[in-house]
């Protein structure tokens, strides 16, 4: 059943579906890493503490930003995959890749964004979770 949907396309070099199917992957590692977080007690035995020590340490700043956003871009590879995206676009134009360009990184973005504060809010109080589960 998982390799069906790539057994649909014309060919397998299609960017389109190994894009599909890593946006699928890093959908459920970020669900992996929200879950555990609210609902595992065992590593956030304290739920709202672990929120008001991750928050109170949260230091958003324009350096920050900027210092972060080219990691992020960078993590996705753009600059080996945007001759195949703009193959495959339907219209080949700059204001389309423009688009494309704008969405994933917002995308890359949130998601990262969204690992980052439940992984720390997880960790925050217990930072040696990893020793009290494999003892």
């Amino acid at each position: 059943m998982l390799v069906f949907p790539v057994s649909l396309a014309r060919s397998l070099a299609q960017l389109r579906f190994s894009t599909f199917f890593s946006f699928l992957i890093s959908l459920y590692i970020i669900s992996a890493i929200i879950c555990i977080c609210l609902f595992d007690r065992t590593v956030t035995p304290d739920l709202g503490g672990s929120f008001v020590v991750g928050f109170k340490n949260f230091d958003i700043s324009t350096f920050g930003v900027f210092n972060s956003l080219p990691l992020i871009i960078f993590a996705y590879m753009y600059q080996t995959n945007i001759p195949m995206i703009y193959y495959e676009l339907e219209k080949k134009d700059l204001k389309h890749m423009w688009k494309v360009m704008t969405y994933g990184t917002i995308g890359a973005t949130f998601a990262y964004f969204l690992a980052g504060v439940f992984g720390y809010v997880a960790f925050a109080k217990n930072p040696f979770v990893d020793k009290l589960m494999n003892q």
